[in-house]
């Protein structure tokens, strides 16, 4: 099966139908449970396609959406909508240490949701 069949599988699969069309309610907020693996991408990336605006997942910690920005790399190998927005730029314990890059990074996020593109956050 090829990536376009296999996401579209999953747009056509009922709950995520149910999530895109929740999503277009203003100020929609969802809250999954129970997926396993890269079932949480596969199923928020199609609710992503169909509803178009920044979306920002949120995830347990940083290997977790490592996890899943790997995994939306995977699905959408070239696509500019997906980005990683790092964690804060001070460094634990070191309260004058800046790490430039993750600042460096974090605007970049900031400019693409500031222009209105459709953006996906992880």
């Amino acid at each position: 099966m090829e990536r376009k069949q296999f996401l579209h599988v999953f747009k056509s699969y009922s709950p995520v139908e149910q999530t895109a069309q929740a999503l277009f309610r203003p100020k929609a907020r969802v809250h999954w449970t129970g997926l396993v693996g890269s079932a949480t991408s596969v199923c928020a990336t199609a609710v992503a396609d169909q509803v178009p605006g920044n979306h920002i997942f949120i995830l347990g910690d940083k290997e977790q959406a490592a996890y899943f920005l790997n995994d939306l790399q995977g699905l959408y190998p070239s696509d500019k909508r997906v980005h990683f927005y790092p964690s804060s730029y001070r460094l634990p314990y070191q309260v004058e240490a800046i790490d430039n890059a993750n600042v460096v990074a974090r605007a970049e996020v900031l400019a693409k949701i500031s222009k209105g593109d459709n953006t996906w956050v992880i």
